[in-house]
Formats: structure tokens, sequence, C-alpha cells
């Protein structure tokens, strides 16, 4: 619901690119999201993850309680790993850090 519900037009964002790289060279696995919403300011990029924080608060967006991204980037952390957030080239980007499982 995140991205759709907070759309300017109130149409639905569609994730564009998706990619899961596990590099041979290292411990970690990495998720990428990508879409081409309008992005956020650099100065949100971390609030975002912050508790209750809704970087909208217009009437018309739908309600929500700013906990999805905080209990998901603190899943990641528990896991050693970790989620963040970037615009780049006209891209929102999420990025998921996990460490790989030992063999």
């Amino acid at each position: 619901m995140g991205a759709a519900s907070r759309s300017p037009t109130g149409a639905a964002i569609i994730p564009t690119e998706q990619s899961a790289v596990v590099p041979v060279d290292t411990d970690a696995v990495f998720l990428e999201v990508r879409d081409d919403g309008p992005g956020l300011p650099e100065e949100e990029w971390e609030r975002i993850f912050d508790p209750y924080y809704r970087y909208h608060s217009e009437p018309s967006q739908p309600g929500s309680a700013g906990l999805g991204l905080t209990v998901a980037r603190g899943l990641a952390q528990l896991m050693e790993g970790n989620l963040t957030y970037r615009h780049l080239n006209g891209k929102s980007i999420f990025a998921l850090r996990l460490p790989r499982a030992a063999t």
C-alpha cells in the first residue's frame, strides 16, 4: 500500500525494476526495488524510517501509522543487514542488504 497510496495523482505506482544480486566475492545478498515515482528530497531519505513519520500529511492522502519502513529496516538490522532509500536518475530505489547464510 505504501507507494501506491502516496501517488500525487492517486494512481498506483508499480515497481518498474527489481533485482536480486548475490555477488560471489562478498558475504551479503542485495535486493533492490525501483520505481519511477516522484521520489523524496534527500533530507527525507533517513527520516522516512523514523517511527510514525509520514512524508505526506495532506488530508487527501490515506492514513497510515508510519511504521512499515521502520519495521522493515528494524528486521533487516536484526539480521545484521540494512534497508536504505535513495532517488537516483529519476528512480526511487529501496535497497535491502542481508548477510549471506553460512554454508
